[in-house]
């Protein structure tokens, strides 16, 4: 055998991708690296974009009216988002179960719908949440009795 032939032999393969049958194409998510080892990675083609663009007006209205990122810096911000989100939510079930005309389900000072303005409170609440490293449940180790 030649040691070109040795060395060919030696070669790792990439995976053929050619084919969308090939299992590259099935893993929807899971990045294959090449070397039989896998890791998630996001999938930022689930987010419903239109309704992320909705958010974002109203983030971009707080910032025009008061400063960029200033929902940050509001004083006992937690308590204030978390009672904004269950105004927005409020205002959304009764235009929804009938309690007031359906304009209702409309912010008068945005003209966005409740659910844009409750979802960009649960935003902020998120961040605060990851700021203090709560977002990941505690692992609890188990202990033996002795």
């Amino acid at each position: 055998m030649s040691k070109l032939q040795s060395r060919d032999r030696t070669r790792k393969r990439k995976p053929n991708i050619s084919s969308k049958n090939n299992s590259v194409f099935k893993t929807l998510g899971v990045k294959y690296d090449g070397i039989g080892t896998s890791e998630p990675k996001p999938r930022w083609n689930l987010l419903p974009w239109d309704v992320i663009e909705q958010v974002t007006k109203i983030l971009t209205m707080g910032a025009e009216k008061y400063a960029d990122d200033n929902w940050k810096y509001v004083p006992d911000a937690k308590e204030r988002y978390i009672s904004a989100l269950q105004r927005h939510f409020m205002s959304y079930w009764k235009s929804t179960h009938g309690s007031t005309n359906s304009e209702e389900s409309y912010d008068n000072e945005s003209g966005l719908n409740h659910l844009f303005h409750l979802l960009c409170c649960g935003i902020f609440l998120a961040w605060f949440e990851m700021q203090e490293g709560k977002t990941e449940k505690p692992k609890i180790e188990k202990v033996e009795n002795q």
